[in-house]
């Protein structure tokens, strides 16, 4: 048991250290210039914290809804344009970092995250949030939104609305009408 609870602290930050996926709890790959996802990430079953923050990252596999245990996804700072609808497969994600991509729209399935404590979706292009949002309002904690284009005094207030509960940080705005 104390090799096991060793293994899952430690922190693999290259992927030809790893001899067992299954000993792989955290890894980060961050500012590797990486421009595609690794698939050999997709063999860790028991990962819980993946950070792939500062790389060159165009799309995320649909596959990605193979890793179960997730608990953390950090994917700042790619070139992200899109996600796929299984993210919403990641039951155990409680932190969702996708701040300064290219994203436009999230898929509805993000609100089957029912364990999802924060959305940082700072410096994107996101221009509305799907219906199903709802459904994260007693759950979700905070969800950080500023410098979106979305971010008219209408479209904070619809957001506001269909999430009464959560922290929600967004740009100040006027009603300038």
């Amino acid at each position: 048991p104390i090799l096991m609870f060793a293994q899952q602290e430690r922190i693999y930050t290259s992927l030809e250290d790893i001899e067992q996926p299954d000993s792989v709890f955290i890894l980060s790959l961050s500012k590797n210039r990486l421009d595609t996802f690794p698939a050999q990430i997709l063999e860790f079953r028991n990962l819980r914290e993946l950070d792939l923050s500062k790389n060159k990252l165009h799309s995320i596999p649909t596959q990605i809804g193979r890793l179960s245990n997730l608990e953390v996804l950090n994917l700042d700072r790619n070139r992200l344009d899109s996600l796929p609808q299984e993210i919403g497969q990641l039951h155990k994600l409680r932190y969702l970092k996708l701040s300064r991509n290219r994203l436009y729209h999230l898929p509805a399935s993000i609100a089957n995250l029912y364990n999802l404590k924060e959305l940082i979706l700072w410096s994107n292009g996101i221009k509305c949030f799907p219906e199903s949002f709802k459904n994260l309002d007693t759950t979700i904690e905070v969800i950080d939104l500023r410098d979106n284009p979305m971010m008219l005094y209408d479209d904070q207030q619809s957001i506001k609305e269909m999430l009464p509960t959560p922290t929600i940080k967004m740009d100040n705005v006027c009603n300038c009408r």
